[in-house]
């Protein structure tokens, strides 16, 4: 018989783990910051967790698709709930929807990378691998590299504009953003 009193178990030290968090939250919330700064929005609105993510969606693409994202999540996860009560059926028919649903997000969240990606000047390969699915790197290229947001810069591949063109589209950019911050 083994004598399972010999065995150390090693202690673990949450110090490390809790420094670590912390650069990663200090790193995130700044990189989050920079990049609303850039579409002229203001860079607190990144600290709240839902409205950051609203925001977010509307640099890229539209608040109404995140508004349907949201809502939509909701009223499935109530709706196979409610149908998981109706017996072994329902359960089935609830799980079908919250996988359909899922799916649909899941495009949704995409289209909204590439778009982010292509207001930065990006292309679309950049949107699906960087910001979908390696995002934190994606995010931080996009913070930190040379980026310039522009709204009304809708394709990234190989689309070429003048300096005046990019400069009316940036005074564009701005007094849009601005009449949103007065209301």
């Amino acid at each position: 018989m083994y004598d399972w009193s010999r065995i150390s178990i090693p202690r673990y030290d949450p110090t490390v783990a809790l420094i670590v968090g912390l650069i990663g939250l200090v790193l995130g919330i700044a990189t989050m910051w920079r990049i609303f700064t850039k579409a002229n929005v203001s860079g607190w609105k990144c600290l709240i967790p839902i409205y950051s993510a609203y925001v977010l969606w509307t640099i890229a693409w539209d608040g109404g698709k995140f508004k349907l994202l949201f809502f939509g999540t909701l009223g499935v996860t109530v709706f196979s709930l409610l149908l998981s009560f109706a017996g072994p059926i329902g359960a089935i028919l609830g799980s079908v929807a919250s996988l359909a649903w899922s799916i649909y997000a899941l495009v949704l969240t995409f289209q909204m990378s590439i778009r982010l990606g292509h207001r930065f000047g990006k292309s679309t390969a950049f949107g699906v691998i960087l910001l979908a699915i390696f995002s934190l790197i994606g995010y931080l290229i996009l913070a930190w590299g040379r980026a310039d947001y522009n709204a009304y810069r809708d394709y990234g591949d190989g689309f070429l504009r003048s300096d005046e063109d990019i400069a009316k589209d940036e005074e564009k950019s701005a007094a849009y953003w601005g009449r949103l911050e007065q209301k």
